[in-house]
Formats: C-alpha cells, sequence, structure tokens
C-alpha cells in the first residue's frame, strides 16, 4: 500500500484542500545508522518520495518516546496547503489554549493528557538532530546538509537593495540586486542567520490593535515594507528534510 502511487494520489485527490494527514513510519533510527535508503527503512524513503511525487509539499517529521515500544517512533504530518502548514509553527502558549479551548474537563482533578501538551509540541516542531543527521547521509548529500551547502554560491547581502518597485503606482517597495544572479544561488544566505519572524498568531493581534498606539502602527508599517507572507521557496529541495517553510518574515539586514 505504502509503494502503491495510485492509492497515495488518491489519497491527495480525496483529501480537502485544509486537510492533514497523519503517517505512523516505525521505529526511529540511530545516531549510528546509514541514511534509511540504505536500510530496512527503505520503503519509508520511498514512501515519503511518492508523496512529493503526487503533490504534497509540506510534510513534517516528529518522534515520540512514548509509544510503548523498544525506542522511539517516527510520524510524519502531511498537510495540503499554507494555511494548516502555519498550524504547527504556534508556539506553546497558542497550544495551550488551543487544549483547554477544546478537552474535556477532567472530575478528578488529574491531567486528562499524559504525554501531550504545549510544551511537548515545541519539541515536535523541528525534527530530532538524529533525524537530520541520518538524512544527510543520503547519496548524493541533499541540498540544505551543510557539506552541500557549502558548494552552493551564495550573493553577499552587499549585492543586494531595498527600492521603491519600478512595476507601478502603490507597487510599494522591494529588493533589488546589482548583479546577474546564477540560477542555483542562494540570496544572503550567510547574512540571514537571524532573522526577525511574525508568525501567524502575531500578525493578528498586530492587525487587532493596530490602532491602540503608534508604537503598533510602526511596528506594522515596517513588516508591511520589508516583508511579507510568501509561499515562494527559495532554494529547492526534492527531499522531506529540506524543510524551506515560509511564515511572515523579513530580514533585519535588509
Amino acid at each position: 500500500m505504502y509503494e502503491d502511487e495510485d492509492f497515495i494520489e488518491t489519497l491527495y485527490e480525496s483529501l480537502a484542500d485544509d486537510g492533514v494527514i497523519v503517517f505512523q513510519l516505525g521505529e526511529s533510527s540511530t545516531y549510528n545508522d546509514p541514511a534509511d535508503e540504505f536500510t530496512n527503512h527503505a520503503r519509508r524513503e520511498m514512501f515519503i518520495q511518492l508523496l512529493i511525487e503526487v503533490g504534497f509539499e509540506n510534510m513534517f517529521l516528529y518522534e515520540d518516546p512514548n509509544c510503548g515500544f523498544g525506542g522511539p517512533w517516527v510520524f510524519l504530518v502531511v498537510v495540503k496547503n499554507a494555511r494548516s502548514r502555519s498550524l504547527w509553527y504556534r508556539n506553546e502558549a497558542q497550544i495551550q489554549f488551543e487544549i483547554h479551548k477544546r478537552i474535556l474537563r477532567s472530575t478528578t482533578n488529574t491531567p486528562t493528557l499524559q504525554y501531550f501538551d504545549g510544551a511537548v509540541f515545541e519539541t515536535y516542531r523541528a525534527p530530532h538532530k538524529v533525524i537530520e543527521t541520518i538524512y544527510c547521509r543520503a547519496t548524493p548529500t541533499p541540498y540544505g546538509c551543510a557539506s552541500a551547502s557549502k558548494k552552493v554560491h551564495d550573493v553577499s547581502i552587499s549585492n543586494l537593495y531595498v527600492a521603491p518597485s519600478t512595476i507601478g503606482d502603490g507597487s510599494g517597495r522591494g529588493v533589488f540586486t546589482n548583479i546577474d544572479i546564477k540560477k542555483g544561488s542562494t540570496i544572503a544566505r550567510k547574512a540571514s542567520k537571524n532573522p526577525v519572524q511574525f508568525p501567524p498568531a502575531a500578525f493578528d493581534l498586530l492587525m487587532a490593535y493596530y490602532n491602540v498606539s503608534d508604537d503598533h502602527k510602526s511596528l506594522y508599517n515596517y513588516m508591511d515594507g520589508y516583508g511579507w507572507e510568501s509561499d515562494v521557496y527559495v532554494s529547492t529541495c526534492n527531499k522531506i528534510l529540506c524543510h524551506c517553510f515560509f511564515q511572515l518574515c523579513l530580514w533585519l539586514t535588509l
């Protein structure tokens, strides 16, 4: 079933535009294991590739040690659109709030959930270091891994500048370059290690309190002028762990 492209394509077509699927992918690899494609986890790798081929672009791997087996198990969350994807980036407080709204109340004054809360979800959001390490042992080395990224030409921040757009009135500002950029290059990768991010919840609050003070307006205008939500990928990734998922973000260096 997991190797049947027709079945996986049917899943994709049947899923609502804002749908979410969670798959259990078996026991997690250990730090000393080779890439999945060279082990008995090769089926897991093939399954992920089929998901990508049928159109799924937003995937998140996490592992959980509370499944009652000999080691942690790996789970894959697959979502179909950007709106559902943004839910993955909710912070601990937002998750706690959602739990409080939706969970049945305890009648014994003991926690209803044993293994999950906002803090646990924080550990799910980024793949475990072992998962990333195993992924980067694939052949050829996937883009996004340290050894591969060093070989990719990076356009320096000194070759970029912010200026009013020339495409028409009211088009705002944009980022421009004063050199020709080669296909496959990254843009300001080395200078963009500490981005300022506005996750969806922060954006909603900023909009709600826009008229409260001039400080709120100034912050909104800065975000509006230099960054906005985009579904464009700066780099093209063909494997699951190149998780270049963009939210509301802008770079201070610009």
